[in-house]
């Protein structure tokens, strides 16, 4: 009981306090989670623990390979970091099966962020724009828009992460709807979802929200579950008309076309072994054609693991994919609630990136884990050897090593974004010391370079020392470019403005702003 409940408190945690925004609260989380490895150890069979070993090795160490080859390290090291998280949360959950509070609990925790959402509505977005620039650098310009246009957010960094979280709390609420007993807690909990997702305005949300409620509402024959269906649709249908500009133009879907195009242009570029995990936002930049937008994601998993894993990415998409519904189809008749609450993430990343975001995907982590639990047959089989827990204990520190270091850098990023030039580059390279996969400190060092100045020298050195983790960054050569002609480094200059032009996207301002750089040298000729 007290794991369960543990679990869910630290999905709910995750999801208030993403560590996208708030990078201590995962430390905080991985330290419980440490204080459960032990217990969970010892509910862990070997032949599991063979089996989980035999597929994670050579999918490790592909990984690795590609990390280390591809074309942005620091975001692979980012997004394989959560997925170690995700393993490791699903690995804890799948030990101990869901008690009713601790179900009850991850609904509550997480319907309540409406609360939030409504509060931002309420009192106006104008506060909000100002902690824009506590989000990574890739998401900050799509965030001003959608504060601009009053999107709610609550504590996601978009709004349809807000919605599919919303989304994914609907088919267990309605599930418990059709069972006896006090009803009106799990009815509360619909409400909150269905006025959150609306304040979200996530079409896609309020789809898979409308879905998943038909789906566990089938054959009920309660009142209050076709209400609570019919309250669904109501909202998908409201906002259907608050967003009727948009379906008109077709600008979600034609933002969506034209990020599937890059991703099958990168996934050409190296069909075989793909751009390295994380390189998708970098790779992407290097595409021959104009894009409406650059996103760091390919907004549909399978094609984003096909464009950064090349071949073996398609088979584990594939191989995902059908994993999750062979287990839905299993807990089905167990729990319908739960089984269509574990798809949604899933199947709204086929759409977008959710679950690329510690805040979605962490929460859901513990849901998928509590599904592997429910479906476990109730055999005896030989526990892993109780030698080897002190391994697993010493892996979970070491990952809480790695996570308060990456707060710690986070905390002196964001000091360095408001300190004069020379103070920033002091603390830019303390934070690269500490974290050097963090690179958000990139773009005060190359302000820093493009202003000038006495600290400019020393900016340069600094960013040329980060040019590893972002080896084919356009922006970065381009102010790599400027410091080296700051200091007359002409032929220095000549090359990274070259390499930011080649990688830059057509007729984007970082491409015409190199090819001036050039053109500038050779005119001096």
């Amino acid at each position: 009981m007290l794991a369960s409940v543990l679990l869910a408190l630290s999905a709910v945690v995750l999801a208030w306090f993403p560590p996208e925004t708030v990078p201590w609260a995962g430390t905080v989380i991985a330290l419980v989670a440490l204080g459960l490895i032990p217990g969970g150890w010892a509910r862990t069979s070997r032949e599991g623990m063979t089996r989980a070993v035999a597929f994670c090795a050579p999918l490790g160490g592909w990984l690795i390979l590609g990390l280390l080859t591809g074309w942005d390290r620091a975001q692979g090291c980012r997004e394989a970091g959560l997925l170690v998280a995700v393993v490791g949360l699903v690995w804890l959950a799948s030990r101990w099966r869901p008690e009713g509070r601790g179900l009850a609990l991850f609904v509550a925790g997480v319907s309540l962020l409406t609360v939030w959402a409504a509060w931002q509505v309420g009192r106006g977005f104008e506060a909000d724009l100002g902690s824009v620039g506590m989000l990574p650098e890739a998401l900050r310009s799509a965030a001003r828009q959608r504060f601009l246009v009053g999107r709610a957010f609550a504590s996601q960094t978009q709004p349809g992460h807000l919605a599919v979280l919303l989304a994914t709390v609907v088919p267990i609420a309605v599930s418990r709807l059709t069972r006896r007993g006090r009803r009106w807690p799990w009815a509360l909990a619909l409400l909150l979802c269905g006025v959150g997702i609306a304040l979200s305005r996530s079409l896609l949300g309020a789809g898979l929200a409308v879905a998943g409620a038909v789906v566990v509402s089938r054959g009920a024959r309660r009142r209050e579950v076709w209400l609570a269906v019919g309250a669904m649709a109501a909202v998908l249908v409201l906002l259907v008309v608050l967003r009727s500009d948009l379906i008109l133009h077709l600008e979600p879907v034609r933002l969506r076309i034209e990020n599937w195009h890059s991703a099958l242009w990168v996934w050409r570029s190296a069909p075989v072994v793909g751009v390295g995990l994380g390189g998708f936002g970098q790779a992407a930049l290097a595409a021959p054609f104009a894009a409406g937008n650059h996103p760091q994601h390919a907004h549909a998993l399978p094609m984003e693991w096909a464009a950064e894993l090349g071949l073996p990415g398609i088979f584990l998409a594939g191989a995902f994919y059908l994993w999750l519904f062979r287990l839905a189809r299993r807990l089905g008749p167990v729990d319908r609630g739960l089984a269509v609450a574990v798809l949604i993430v899933p199947l709204h990343s086929l759409l977008d990136f959710s679950i690329y975001m510690a805040g979605v995907a962490l929460p859901w982590a513990v849901l998928l884990g509590w599904s592997v639990a429910v479906c476990k047959p109730d055999r005896v089989e030989a526990p892993c050897p109780s030698r080897l827990r002190p391994v697993a204990v010493t892996v979970g520190a070491a990952f809480l090593a790695l996570l308060i270091l990456n707060a710690t850098g986070a905390t002196l990023e964001h000091a360095a974004e408001a300190v004069p030039a020379p103070d920033a580059v002091l603390l830019a390279a303390k934070a690269r010391r500490v974290a050097p996969w963090r690179l958000e400190i990139m773009h005060v060092l190359a302000g820093v370079i493009v202003k000038g100045g006495p600290a400019a020298p020393m900016a340069a050195e600094e960013l040329a020392s980060t040019s590893w983790w972002r080896p084919r960054s356009p922006a970065t050569a381009l102010a790599l470019a400027v410091g080296d002609a700051g200091r007359g480094n002409v032929p220095g200059a000549a090359r990274e403005a070259w390499a930011a032009a080649r990688y830059a996207p057509p007729a984007s301002e970082l491409r015409r702003a190199a090819s001036g750089l050039l053109g500038s040298m050779r005119a001096q000729r």
